[in-house]
């Protein structure tokens, strides 16, 4: 019985049961928002942390970072606090504060940096508060760009081609070491103690 699928079915072509029951489950990609392929596409995020980093010597850097209008704690005021900046890139910094801000906190920064003339103003949001066990004393946060104040993008983006900073050392993990396997030559040696002679 030789023939074609489409011939089966009277000259139409229609998908095979199988497939359309995993589709179903599982939708091909082209179908999925990009948002839902985790690991395959490349979120915002991602892309903005291709952008090349900069160390900046934080005795000549300067950062304030408050709250943005709304996003303050009930009972606080949206005071500034002043800190000192260590990395920057076009999609966002890191940098140290005396009080740590949470997670996700929407801020707006005012950033002056050594040998730029423009104050930079931006909008972002925190994206990570290092761990205090980890960095002792002044609270190091990173915050993500999410906009930038009139002519700041522009005035960045020139500050860095100008390559007054030294480029940051890359943070990847580093690679994890295969786990020790025992073996007869490597175990310890077990002896008679005097007491079971």
């Amino acid at each position: 019985m030789g023939g074609s699928g489409a011939a089966l079915h009277g000259g139409t072509h229609r998908p095979e049961p199988i497939r359309m029951a995993r589709d179903s489950i599982n939708p091909p990609a082209d179908d999925l928002p990009a948002h839902a392929l985790p690991g395959l596409a490349r979120s915002d995020a991602e892309e903005r942390r291709e952008t090349p980093r900069f160390t900046v010597d934080p005795m000549y850097s300067s950062v304030t970072v408050r709250p943005a209008a709304g996003h303050g704690r009930k009972g606080f005021a949206r005071r500034p606090l002043d800190g000192h900046v260590y990395e920057v890139s076009m999609g966002g910094l890191r940098f140290e504060l005396d009080r740590p801000l949470r997670r996700n906190a929407a801020v707006e920064i005012e950033l002056t940096l050594p040998g730029c003339e423009e104050e930079i103003r931006a909008n972002g949001r925190i994206v990570r508060v290092f761990d205090e066990l980890d960095d002792p004393g002044p609270r190091r946060m990173a915050v993500e760009f999410e906009s930038f104040g009139e002519g700041a993008k522009a005035t960045l983006e020139r500050y860095l081609a100008q390559k007054w900073l030294r480029r940051a050392p890359d943070q990847r993990p580093e690679p994890k070491t295969a786990p020790l396997i025992m073996t007869e030559s490597t175990s310890p040696v077990k002896t008679k103690s005097a007491s079971a002679a």
